[in-house]
C-alpha cells in the first residue's frame, strides 16, 4: 500500500540566554588551553553525508542498541536510515547498521507528535528539522524538531532511553511504528499495553536478513491515557512537558526485553545513563592514547576508533539467551557474550586485527560467536546479520578472523572445532568452490566474480594452512591448503600481466583493466592486481622481480581514474586506480615495504590519511563498512598496518602523532602492558624514518616490519624522523614469509572457436615458460596418452585436456584443463541489430549458437544488452527442416536483469520476407528473483534458412526497483533451432 508522506514545518521560536553565551565562550577558552579527551573528540556526524553511510545516534561500545534518527529508509544512500542531505525525520529507531552498502534494521521506531488526527499506519509522519539544531557525541544525540519538540537519546547495551520535551499546553502523542524499517518488509508485528505505562511487542521482517525477529518492552514516565489506538499513545500534557521512554530490546522475547530494561535502566535519571554511556566510551577509546598531531587528526583518529567499536554488536540478553542461526533459543556459555553483524569481507582486513590488540577478550567472544553460528547452521558465517546468513560478498572470511586471533595467542575457544569448521567451509561446493577444487581456479563461464573469488579463497586457504601447521595438524592438510593458497597463480595472465578471467580454457577477450565487470567483486582488474596478501614474494616473482613490481605498483597510483563498464558506486576514493573507498585495495599502499621502499608507502599512506579522511559530515571517502575504513585510519595513523592477517607481521610506516600508547589487557597478561611508539623530529617534512629502535626485537626486520610479539611484549618503538626517503633490504623477511608448496600454473588454450565445421588450430601455453605442457584426448588422465606436439589441428569433435609436467607431483589430485571442441554438420552465423555489451559476450559472435548454455550464477556465459531491445537473425546456411525454436533469458532483478516483456520468432527463406511463428507476452512482476531462467519455446514442423528472434525490453528499471529509471539489462543464451 502506498504511504502518504506528511511533512510538518511550523515556525520555530528560539531564544538565547546570556548565561548560555557565557558558558559557551568559557568552553571555547578552556578548549584552547587544554587538549580534549578521547571521548570529547568523537564526532558521530562524520560519515553521515556522502557515501559514508554512518548514523549519528546513541550507542555504547559493541552494544545491541543503536538509537538514532531515521530520515529516510529506501535508496542506497540511506543504508543506515540517516543522511545529512535530508531535512525531515520520520522517527527514532533502536537498531542501525554503521557504514554498510546495503540497508536493513531500523527496528522499533518511536516518534513524538502533537497531532493525533493526522496519523495512521499508512502515513509516513515526517517532521522538518535543521541540522544546526542537532547535537551528537559518544552515547548521546539530540535534535529540536521544527514542530517545537526536543528529542534527546542515550543508550545502554540493550536499552534505549529517550527524553521528549513537548511544547507547553500542547497535546502529547507517541507513535510506536512497527511497520517502519530500512529496506525491509514486515511479515508480522504487534504491540499491546501491559499496564498503563508499559508497552510490549514484536516485529518480524524480511529484508537483507530474511528472517529477522525482534522484541521490545517500552516503559513511559507517564501513564497512557485514552487507550492505545493504532499504536499511538496519548499522555496528559497537564503533568508537565517532559516524557521519558525506556525501551529494552531482545532477539528472544518481549519478556526478555523487559528483563533487559529492568536490569540496565532501573530508574528515570536520564543524565546518569547519558554520563554512563560517555564513561564507557572514554574507557574503550582510552585503550589507545595519542599525543601531538592536529586537533583535526585527533578528531579523525578517535572518531575512527569509535566507529570501530559499533559492530559486531551484542546479541545475548542479560540472562545469556540469544536466538541462533537455527531460529532456536540458546544460552551462551557463562562468562562470554554472543555477537552478531559480521561484515567479514570488509572487517577481516583491519577491524578484527585491531580488536586482537586492544580488546582480545572480546575478540575471543567474537570467535565463540562465529563457532556457535557454525554449530547452529553447519556453516561459518560469510556476512551474518541478526543470526541470518545473507551470503553477501565473497570468500569464507570467518577463517582469517579465527586464524589471526589464534596465531596471536587468543585461544580461549574450541580450537579443534574451529579448525574443523574452517576446513568444512573450504571444501564446500557453493559459490564456485566446486570448480575451484576441480580446476585450481573458478571459470568465468561457470561463476560470477570468478577472479575475485579465486584470489580470496586462496588467501583464506593460507590462513587454514597456518593454523593447521601451528596446531600440528595432519601434514597432508597443511600441505594441501598451502598449495591451494597458490591457486591465484592460475589466473595470472602473462600476456597482459593482470589477474584475468578464464573462460572455456582461454583468457577472456577483449580485456580492459579499467573495466568494472562481473569477473571481479566491486572492482576491476587494477583493484585486484595486488590481492595476494598471503604470498607477496610469489607475486613479486610473477611480475618479474622487484623493479617490475615497483613499476606496476607505481602505475596503479598514477593511472587515470576513469572507470569503464558497469556502474559501481562502492568504487570511490580513487588515487589513480587505487580505490580507497572499497576494501580490496586497502593493503596496496603498504606493499612498497616488501621491496625495501618504505618511503613510497609512507607517501601514499600520508596522502590517503590527509585527503580521504576529514572532519565534517562528508568526512569519509566511501562506506565505512562496519568500521573497516575507520580501522584502516587507526592503524595507518599509528604507523603500522596488518597487510596479511594470520602472518603476525605488520608493515611499518610513519605515525602522524609524536607518541602512541596502546594499552594491552589480554587474558594472558598478569598485569597490563603498554606498547609505545615515540617519534623524534616528526614534522610536516620529516615524515620518513631514518632510524628505528625496538629493544626486544629478535629478528630485526626493521624499518619495514614489526611483529605482533613486539607489540604484546609491551616494547617501545623509537623512530627518528627525517625529510629524506630511506631504503632497506627485505630479502631475509621475504624468505621467512614465503609459503611452501607453491604450484605450477595451469596451462591455457589459444583457439578461435570451440565450434567448427572443418578444423580448428589449437595451441597451449603456460604462465611459467620453463614448464613442459602436455595434453591428451579425453577427460580421464589415467586413460589418456600424453601428447607434446604444439600447436595441433583438430578436425573432429573431441575433448582435449592439458596439464604441465610439474603437476605430476600432486599427490591427491591431478589438475588439468578440459575443453570440448565440437564439429558441426553445417556452419551457422548470427547477425545483430543491437550490439551486445563488451562485458557480456557469451564468447563472441557464436555465443548464442554454440550449444553451451548460460547458468544462473555466471553472467559471463550470457550475452547482455543494456537498455535496448534484442533482435538477431540466425543464418542456417541453407534452407533446413526443424521442429523446435527456443531462447533462454535470465531473470535476476537484484542485478538489474529483467526478462523481456515479449518474445517473437520469425522464419524466412530470403531474409526479407518474414513469417511470424511465435508471439508470447511475459509479465515483469514486482518482486525480486534470486535467479531464474525463462525459456519461451515453439514446437512444430518448420522449414526455412533464417530464424529471427525479437524481444522487447522494459529498457529502464521500474519505479518499484532500487534502480528506478536506470537502464535495465536483457541477458540471452542461447538461440536453439533444432
Amino acid at each position: 500500500m502506498q504511504k502518504l508522506h506528511l511533512i510538518l514545518h511550523p515556525i520555530k521560536m528560539k531564544s538565547f540566554l546570556t548565561l548560555t553565551i557565557f558558558t559557551f565562550n568559557l568552553f571555547l577558552f578552556s578548549s584552547c588551553t587544554k587538549e580534549k579527551s578521547a571521548v570529547d573528540l568523537v564526532d558521530p556526524f562524520i560519515g553521515t553525508a556522502g557515501t559514508g553511510h554512518t548514523f549519528p545516534g546513541a550507542c555504547v561500545p559493541f552494544g545491541m542498541v543503536q538509537l538514532s534518527p531515521d530520515t529516510k529508509t529506501t535508496g542506497w544512500e540511506h543504508c543506515s536510515g540517516y543522511h545529512s542531505d535530508d531535512s525531515t525525520i520520520q522517527g527514532f529507531s533502536h537498531t542501525h547498521l554503521s557504514g554498510t552498502g546495503c540497508g536493513d534494521l531500523g527496528d522499533i521506531m518511536f516518534m513524538p507528535s502533537q497531532r493525533f488526527n493526522l496519523l495512521s499506519r499508512d502515513t509516513i509522519y515526517e517532521v522538518g528539522f535543521n541540522h544546526k539544531d542537532e547535537n551528537a557525541s559518544a552515547g548521546y544525540y539530540s535534535v529540536e524538531l521544527n514542530d517545537g519538540i526536543k528529542v534527546e537519546l542515550t543508550a545502554t547495551e540493550r536499552c534505549g532511553f529517550q527524553h521528549y520535551t513537548f511544547q507547553k499546553k500542547q497535546p502529547q502523542f507517541v507513535i510506536i511504528d512497527l511497520w517502519h524499517g530500512i529496506n525491509d518488509k514486515v511479515t508480522d508485528g504487534s504491540c499491546r499495553v501491559k499496564d498503563d505505562s508499559i508497552v510490549i511487542g514484536f516485529r518480524y521482517s524480511t529484508g537483507w536478513a530474511s528472517n529477522q525477529k525482534i522484541f521490545f518492552a517500552a516503559q513511559f514516565s507517564k501513564g497512557i491515557v485514552k487507550g492505545f489506538d493504532k499504536n499511538i499513545a496519548k499522555f496528559d500534557e497537564k503533568k508537565g512537558t517532559d516524557l521519558y521512554i525506556k525501551t529494552g530490546i531482545s532477539y528472544v522475547s518481549s519478556e526478555n526485553a523487559l528483563k533487559n530494561l529492568q536490569a540496565e535502566i532501573p530508574d528515570w535519571n536520564f543524565k546518569t545513563v547519558k554520563d554512563s554511556a560517555k564513561a564507557k566510551w572514554q574507557r574503550a577509546l582510552s585503550k589507545i592514547e595519542v599525543k601531538g598531531g592536529t586537533e583535526e587528526q585527533r578528531t579523525n583518529f578517535y572518531t575512527s576508533l569509535y566507529h570501530c567499536m559499533i559492530h559486531p554488536s551484542l546479541e545475548d540478553d542479560v540472562d545469556g539467551k540469544y536466538r541462533g542461526m537455527d531460529d532456536s533459543i540458546h544460552t551462551v556459555e557463562a562468562g562470554h557474550h554472543q555477537y552478531h553483524i559480521f561484515s567479514l569481507w570488509d572487517t577481516y582486513r583491519a577491524l578484527h586485527p585491531l580488536i586482537t590488540i586492544i580488546d582480545p577478550v572480546r575478540d575471543n567472544d567474537f570467535i565463540i560467536s562465529l563457532l556457535n553460528k557454525f554449530n547452529e547452521s553447519g556453516r561459518l558465517p560469510v556476512w551474518e546479520l541478526c543470526s541470518n546468513e545473507t551470503d553477501c560478498m565473497i570468500g569464507y572470511h570467518s577463517i582469517p578472523v579465527i586464524a589471526d586471533a589464534f596465531m596471536k595467542g587468543i585461544k580461549d575457544f574450541d580450537t579443534t572445532l574451529a579448525l574443523r569448521a574452517m576446513i568444512k567451509s573450504a571444501i564446500d561446493t557453493r559459490s564456485g568452490l566446486g570448480y575451484y577444487h576441480q580446476k585450481g581456479y573458478i571459470p568465468s563461464d561457470k561463476e560470477n566474480e570468478s577472479v575475485s573469488k579465486t584470489l580470496e579463497y586462496a588467501y583464506d586457504d593460507y590462513c587454514i594452512a597456518r593454523m593447521a601447521q601451528q596446531m600440528n595438524w595432519n601434514d597432508t592438510i597443511v600441505r594441501k591448503f598451502y598449495e591451494r593458497s597458490s591457486y591465484y597463480q592460475n589466473l595470472w595472465n602473462p600476456e597482459v600481466k593482470f589477474f584475468t578471467a578464464r573462460k572455456f580454457g582461454k583468457w577472456i577477450s577483449p580485456f580492459d583493466p579499467f573495466e568494472v565487470n562481473a569477473n571481479y567483486t566491486e572492482a576491476n582488474a587494477w583493484q585486484y592486481l595486488f590481492a595476494v596478501a598471503q604470498d607477496i614474494p610469489g607475486l613479486i616473482n610473477l611480475m618479474g622481480g622487484n623493479e617490475n613490481f615497483e613499476h606496476k605498483l607505481d602505475s596503479l597510483f598514477t593511472a587515470h581514474s576513469e572507470l569503464k563498464g558497469r556502474e559501481q558506486p562502492d568504487i570511490s576514493g580513487l588515487l589513480g586506480q587505487y580505490a580507497h573507498g572499497n576494501e580490496p585495495s586497502h593493503h596496496f599502499a603498504w606493499l612498497y615495504n616488501y621491496i625495501g621502499k618504505p618511503a613510497k608507502s609512507i607517501d601514499k599512506v600520508r596522502f590517503i590519511l590527509n585527503n580521504f579522511y576529514h572532519t565534517g559530515r562528508n568526512g569519509l571517502i566511501g562506506n565505512d563498512d562496519c568500521g573497516q575504513m575507520s580501522a584502516w585510519y587507526v592503524f595507518s595513523a599509528m604507523g603500522f598496518y596488518p597487510v596479511c592477517p594470520g602472518s603476525n607481521y605488520y608493515a611499518l610506516g610513519s605515525p602522524i602523532f609524536s607518541e602512541v600508547k596502546i594499552h594491552l589487557d589480554g587474558p594472558q597478561e598478569a598485569s597490563q602492558k603498554t606498547f609505545t611508539i615515540n617519534t623524534e623530529n616528526l614534522s610536516e617534512k620529516n615524515i620518513y624514518v631514518s632510524k628505528t629502535e625496538l629493544k626486544k626485537d629478535k629478528e630485526k626486520f626493521l624499518p619495514c616490519f614489526i611483529s605482533h610479539e613486539d607489540i604484546l611484549n609491551g616494547d617501545e618503538l623509537k623512530l627518528t624522523m627525517t625529510s629524506k626517503p630511506v631504503e632497506s633490504e627485505t630479502k631475509a623477511f621475504l624468505k621467512k614469509i614465503a609459503p611452501s608448496n607453491r604450484i605450477t600454473p595451469m596451462p591455457y588454450f589459444v583457439y578461435d572457436s570451440r565450434l567448427f565445421s572443418d578444423s580448428v588450430l589449437v595451441s597451449l601455453s603456460d604462465a611459467d615458460p620453463k614448464a613442459d605442457v602436455f595434453y591428451f584426448f579425453g577427460d580421464d588422465f589415467k586413460r589418456g596418452k600424453l601428447e607434446t606436439k604444439n600447436p595441433f589441428i583438430i578436425n573432429s569433435s573431441v575433448t582435449v585436456s592439458a596439464l604441465t609436467g610439474n603437476q605430476f607431483s600432486h599427490n591427491e589430485k591431478q589438475f588439468y584443463e578440459t575443453i570440448e571442441f565440437k564439429k558441426v554438420p553445417y556452419k551457422k552465423s548470427v547477425t545483430y541489430k543491437y550490439k551486445y555489451s563488451p562485458q557480456y559476450t557469451a564468447d563472441g559472435e557464436t555465443g548464442l549458437i554454440d550449444d553451451l548454455f548460460g547458468q544462473i550464477n555466471s553472467f559471463g556465459a550470457w550475452q547482455g544488452f543494456h537498455g535496448t531491445d534484442f533482435e538477431a537473425v540466425v543464418d542456417l546456411g541453407e534452407k533446413r527442416n526443424f521442429n523446435h525454436i527456443q531462447t533462454d533469458w535470465l531473470n535476476q532483478r537484484t542485478s538489474w536483469i529483467f526478462n523481456p516483456t515479449s518474445v517473437q520468432y520469425f522464419i524466412s527463406d530470403d531474409n526479407i520476407n518474414w513469417n511470424e511463428v511465435f508471439d508470447a507476452d511475459m509479465i515483469v512482476e514486482e518482486h525480486d528473483h534470486i535467479g531464474v531462467i525463462i525459456s519461451p519455446a515453439i514446437n512444430k514442423s518448420m522449414s526455412a534458412r533464417y530464424v529471427k528472434v525479437l524481444a522487447k525490453s522494459i529498457e529502464k528499471c521500474p519505479a518499484w526497483h532500487i534502480g528506478s529509471g536506470e537502464p535495465s539489462w536483457l541477458f540471452i543464451d542461447e538461440i536453439q533451432v533444432n
